[in-house]
């Protein structure tokens, strides 16, 4: 997993195959959803960006580092409240 984390942030727009090629790991996107549920706590997160005009196919997709967006939400909003 650490060696995805590196080649998305060390290569931006990096496609899935590429990092197949470097990383040896044949599912590269379970691989990041596992890694974005570690990054949420730091701030940032591992977007895909889908080219257009090109037909849905996993090595087509780009990915890419960026800054997750952070939201203060009221206790009445929060998924864990007893309350509910």
């Amino acid at each position: 997993m650490a060696k995805v984390f590196v080649a998305v942030a060390d290569t931006p727009l990096i496609n899935t195959h590429q990092i197949r090629m470097v990383t040896d790991i044949s599912n590269p996107s379970n691989a990041i959803r596992t890694i974005n549920k570690k990054l949420m706590n730091h701030g940032l997160m591992i977007m895909r960006e889908e080219p257009i005009g090109v037909p849905p196919n996993g090595d087509f997709h780009y990915w890419y580092l960026c800054e997750a967006p952070i939201q203060t939400l009221p206790v009445q909003m929060a998924d864990n409240d007893p309350r509910i």
